[in-house]
């Protein structure tokens, strides 16, 4: 489940659960059960047998509605005016989103308090984005280890990323 860091852009959430927050979000506060393939079969014995498998469960309401649409226009002016600009255009439909970057250390800290060690854990660019009132979803970009401290990359990568990919 997202967190209220993720709200603050202080968060460890994955890139998972920060889709789920979106689609909670596109869904007008709801979060729908996730859905993992278990079955598909296709044309066994044929004429065109089919199987498939999935069982429909109801959705949770997690948010209000009006704080769904609310946090949904904050979404589009990140995109229209504020750190996801790059996206902006990519699509023919209204796209929302939300940056981070993460510069993730180890510090060691003396008895008074200064930084004594510092290490580079990972960097990561993301942006968890919605398009339309239907499709959602998560970039990011992930150095892992002591290479991280070498990359200088922001959320603006992940944007890009994403922008790439809408116009194929």
């Amino acid at each position: 489940m997202p967190s209220y860091a993720t709200t603050i852009g202080v968060s460890g959430d994955t890139p998972a659960a920060l889709a789920d927050l979106m689609g909670i979000l596109v869904n007008n506060g709801v979060r729908n059960p996730s859905i993992r393939i278990e079955r598909l079969h296709f044309g066994a014995g044929t004429p065109t047998e089919t199987v498939m498998a999935h069982q429909t469960t109801p959705g949770e309401q997690i948010i209000v509605p009006e704080i769904a649409a609310l946090v949904r226009q904050q979404l589009i002016g990140v995109v229209e005016n504020g750190t996801g600009r790059r996206a902006r255009g990519a699509i023919a439909l209204p796209v929302g989103g939300e940056t981070g970057t993460g510069d993730n250390r180890l510090e060691s800290f003396s008895a008074n308090g200064h930084v004594i060690g510092d290490k580079a854990v990972s960097r990561t660019a993301t942006f968890v984005f919605k398009i339309g009132d239907r499709f959602y979803g998560t970039v990011v970009a992930y150095v892992p280890g002591s290479k991280a401290a070498s990359y200088k990359c922001t959320s603006a990568l992940a944007v890009q990323i994403f922008k790439d990919l809408a116009r194929r």
